[in-house]
């Protein structure tokens, strides 16, 4: 979804409406931030339980599968297909 997208959904709601996003583990929190971030993006053919999008700089980490006992599979560098620069929600538990 592009920022023109989102900002025409939320023109639809009232101004008062409070904005949620998932919590850490279960349920929801108050949307406490956004933030832009560069990401790297994973192309469509991945597993999709995972997040399509990384930090850039974790990647040689999970490209050599040295992320510390991570749950996260490793990552082929020839999954990800681009670098863009893009907005983040997050509540007050982003990690």
């Amino acid at each position: 979804m592009r920022n023109r997208e989102l900002i025409k959904l939320l023109e639809q709601y009232p101004d008062d409406a409070e904005v949620l996003v998932r919590g850490y583990e279960s349920g929801w929190e108050t949307l406490a931030g956004i933030e832009e971030r560069t990401l790297a993006h994973r192309v469509e053919s991945e597993p999709d339980w995972i997040g399509r999008w990384f930090d850039p700089q974790h990647l040689p980490a999970e490209i050599a599968q040295e992320s510390s006992g991570s749950w996260m599979q490793p990552i082929e560098p020839a999954t990800i297909d681009r670098t863009e620069t893009v907005i983040t929600l997050h509540g007050s538990h982003a990690l």
